[in-house]
């Protein structure tokens, strides 16, 4: 008695509905782990240590005697494929239309928003777990085979990532009017910034010249008004 993929999305309604769902496993606070991360580099300090009253949960980031069991690390990945199984359920979906809703712009829209989203998170696995070795999610899984995935090669990862946010970068428009959405711009960034992270610096300059001197984008450095 309950809604089947055959039948869910037969418009572009409601893959936009779908699309709201992706977005909504973007909100949960630790897709980027904010507070943990930040304690972990050199961009924060626990307070409570000057207090002598240091929270247990959060010294060890601070102190770096975390360990794989850590409830924060598993609490992100959860997180982060949380994200990349809807983006999968709306990608099929997507393909699953007649060509008359696939040769409309909202569906390339949606199709762009999704390998975005899905691309990016396994681009923030890639940089967090096990050297770039990790499960490659681009599909939802059917079968126990499915489900039990072995990781994949840090070089695959980083060419099927790649390959998501390139489909946006060419397919998405430079903003949206609803600015919650994500764009060109976006996926310039994430492109740049995973050519830095691999040092290759001359990809990198490519996206990040487009993003600062295209004035498409909207974007200007933030000045301060005295």
């Amino acid at each position: 008695n309950e809604a089947s993929t055959d039948t869910y999305w037969s418009d572009l309604e409601q893959s936009d509905a779908s699309l709201t769902g992706v977005y909504g496993g973007m909100l949960d606070t630790f897709i980027t782990n904010t507070w943990s991360e930040a304690i972990r580099s050199d961009l924060g300090i626990v307070s409570a240590l000057r207090t002598n009253n240091p929270n247990a949960r959060v010294v060890p980031f601070y102190t770096h005697t975390y360990n794989s069991g850590s409830f924060n690390f598993h609490r992100q990945w959860n997180a982060l494929y949380q994200v990349i199984f809807r983006a999968n359920q709306l990608i099929t979906g997507l393909e699953n239309m007649d060509e008359t809703l696939k040769s409309n712009a909202r569906w390339t829209e949606q199709m762009g928003q999704a390998r975005l989203l899905r691309g990016m998170c396994h681009f923030y696995l890639h940089a967090l777990y096990n050297n770039g070795e990790i499960i490659i999610r681009d599909k939802v899984p059917a079968t126990t085979e499915e489900i039990s995935k072995p990781t994949s090669t840090s070089a695959d990862v980083i060419a099927f990532f790649r390959d998501d946010l390139l489909y946006a970068y060419d397919n998405l428009p430079h903003a949206f009017d609803e600015k919650s959405r994500v764009d060109k711009g976006v996926a310039a960034t994430i492109l740049g910034t995973s050519h830095l992270y691999e040092e290759e610096y001359d990809q990198a300059i490519v996206y990040f010249n487009d993003i600062i001197n295209n004035g498409a984008y909207g974007y200007a450095l933030l000045t301060i008004i005295k």
